[in-house]
C-alpha cells in the first residue's frame, strides 16, 4: 500500500505539526514522520547542525525510507527543501511530491520565487501564500543575500560556515541581487519590502490553515 511521507518544517515537532493536519484528512493511509533534525544552525537547539547540513542528511534519510516502498511525499518549509530536491534525485518509489512553503520553488511567471534559489521537480504539486517570502521571494530582495550567508552557519561548526562562505565566492555560488545603490529611492522600497517580507513570515505559518484540504487532495491524487 502506498504510504506517505512527512517531512516537516524547520523547528517543528515530529508529532502535531502543520503536515499531519494535512495527512487527518486522508484517512486510513499508512503515514510515516521522517525524523530529520529540521534544523537551521541554532533554531530550533542553539547547537543545532546548519540548514545545509540539515537538509542534505535529510536527503538521505528520505532516500533510505523510499527503498522500503512506493510513497507519495509530503514536505513543508524545510522539508519541502527536502522533499523537492529528492523528487529531482527521483526514486522508483516515489509516486508523487506535494509542497508548502518550498524554499526553492520555481518562478511561475510573476518573478518570485523561492527565498533559497529555484528548481523544477517532476510530478510535484506546490502550495504556497503569495505574500510568504520563503517560496514566493523577490527576485532582488536583500533576503537572498542572509539566505545564502546563513545557509551554513552552524554555532557548533563555524569552520564549515566560514569553509562555505570561501566556496561561494569561488564557485559563484552567491543568488544575483541587483542593489541600485545610485537610486536610494529604489534602495529603500528593496529594504522596505523585506522587512514587510520578514513580518509576513513570522504570521504565516497558521495562515497555511486554507491550503490543508488542496494539498491533501494533491496527495489523495498521488496515492
Amino acid at each position: 500500500m502506498t504510504r506517505i511521507i512527512r517531512v516537516r518544517g524547520i523547528g517543528e515537532p515530529t508529532t502535531n505539526n502543520l503536515l499531519s493536519h494535512v495527512t487527518r484528512l486522508l484517512s486510513g493511509v499508512p503515514v510515516v514522520e521522517l525524523p530529520w533534525s529540521a534544523t537551521y544552525g541554532p533554531v530550533p537547539h542553539l547547537l543545532g547542525t546548519s540548514f545545509s547540513a540539515s537538509t542534505g542528511a535529510g536527503q538521505s534519510m528520505l532516500l533510505r525510507e523510499l527503498d522500503n516502498g512506493p510513497a507519495v511525499v509530503l514536505g513543508f518549509s524545510g522539508g519541502a527543501a527536502v522533499a523537492g530536491n529528492v523528487a529531482v534525485i527521483g526514486h522508483e518509489n516515489l509516486r508523487g511530491t506535494v509542497l508548502l512553503a518550498d524554499p526553492l520553488q520555481p518562478d511561475f511567471g510573476s518573478s518570485m520565487f523561492g527565498i533559497a534559489g529555484q528548481r523544477e521537480a517532476p510530478n510535484t504539486r506546490w502550495f504556497y501564500r503569495l505574500d510568504d517570502p520563503i517560496p514566493m521571494c523577490p527576485r532582488d530582495s536583500p533576503l537572498r543575500t542572509f539566505s545564502d550567508q546563513s545557509a551554513a552557519f552552524a554555532l557548533g561548526d563555524p569552520i564549515a560556515w566560514g569553509a562555505d562562505l570561501v566556496d561561494r565566492l569561488n564557485r559563484r555560488r552567491w543568488q544575483q541581487v541587483a542593489i541600485r545603490w545610485w537610486e536610494p529611492t529604489k534602495v529603500w522600497q528593496q529594504y522596505s519590502r523585506a522587512v514587510v517580507d520578514l513580518r509576513n513570515y513570522r504570521l504565516n505559518h497558521p495562515a497555511y490553515g486554507a491550503h490543508l484540504t488542496a494539498a491533501a487532495a494533491a496527495v489523495e491524487a498521488m496515492l
